[in-house]
């Protein structure tokens, strides 16, 4: 696959700082980690599922979302 996309160079002496948003502080981008997420276990849940023999549950954004989303580890610790 060939990219055709223009080349963007960040100097030192245009921008004082570059803010990466990944945990919806600066932007709502719970919808967008949804969807990767549905994306991701859908895919692994199918192969799952064929390989143990089972029916295929996918990766439910309005139940299994939170409940990982809010686990321990995806916040960064047990606090």
């Amino acid at each position: 696959m060939t990219c055709i996309c223009p080349v963007i160079t960040l100097s030192p002496r245009d921008y004082d700082a570059v803010l990466f948003d990944l945990d919806g502080v600066l932007t709502k981008s719970a919808s967008v980690h949804a969807s990767a997420w549905k994306k991701l276990f859908d895919e692994f849940l199918k192969q799952r599922a064929t390989k143990a023999g089972e029916a295929f549950v996918p990766f439910d954004i309005d139940t299994d979302y939170p409940d990982c989303a809010k686990s321990p580890v995806v916040q960064g610790g047990d606090e």
